[in-house]
Formats: C-alpha cells, structure tokens, sequence
C-alpha cells in the first residue's frame, strides 16, 4: 500500500507497520478512522504541492499508519492520541525497527512522537507537517 517511496528498503519497513497496524483500522466500530481514510492521507501525502525529503517523509508516513492506531469511542480523543503513541512505540519495538529508523536519522522517532500528539484534536494541518520539516533543521 505505501508507494510512495522508491526505496524498496523503506517501502518495506513502512508496509511492515501498516500490515501490523491494519487490524485495528478493520475494527467493527470504525466508519471514519480505517483503512480507507489511511489510504485517503497517503493519496494526499503523495499530491502535496511542496517536495519533502526522504526522512519527513518517512515521518509523515510512520505518523499517518499510527496517529490513529487506536481509537476508542468511548474514550476522550487526547487519550486515543496517547495510547496511538504507545502503541507505535510497541510496534517498532516489536518489529525489531528501532535501530533502523534511528539509523535513518535519530529524529524520526521523537517527530512521530510528536506528529502523531498534534493530531489531539483532529488537528491534520499544514502545522503538523511543519513540525516534521522543522524537526529536521
């Protein structure tokens, strides 16, 4: 699902998250925040009018597969966001990704930390793709 990269390396590394991931997204009670909605962002990610780098946007990405990893509806939606952090910890960790995205660059992991915390409130705007960029510099 994620082409867009060209990096077979990263290509892999990212659909290795979203295969985890994807169960939750398939979950009974999620109209909205599923699969479909992560493929709408990546669709955008690929038409952004401006050029990313490779490690934003591998940032922009790993922060599109998790920011709503877990989405209760009977809990409040900062908690959802922390719990969506939580869990894309675990999962790199699980995945044995770790030392690889830190490899890449130490940066990517504490901006889809932050990435992901920006969403509190479903805030999905040029301010979080900011935060990305800017992390770099």
């Amino acid at each position: 699902m994620v082409e867009i990269f060209d990096d077979d390396y990263i290509k892999d590394l990212m659909n290795k998250c979203l295969a985890t991931v994807s169960d939750n997204y398939n979950q009974e009670h999620r109209h909205y925040h599923n699969l479909t909605h992560i493929e709408n962002m990546f669709h955008e990610v690929s038409n952004l009018d401006f050029e990313l780098n490779q490690n934003e946007l591998i940032v922009l990405c790993l922060a599109t597969i998790f920011h709503d990893a877990v989405y209760d509806t009977q809990q409040p939606d900062r908690d959802n966001v922390l719990q969506s952090i939580k869990f894309f910890e675990t999962t790199i960790s699980d995945l044995k990704i770790v030392e690889q995205l830190q490899e890449i660059n130490p940066q990517i992991i504490p901006l889809v930390r932050n990435f992901i915390g920006s969403t509190i409130g479903h805030n999905h705007n040029a301010y979080s793709i900011e935060i990305v960029v800017e992390g770099f510099n």
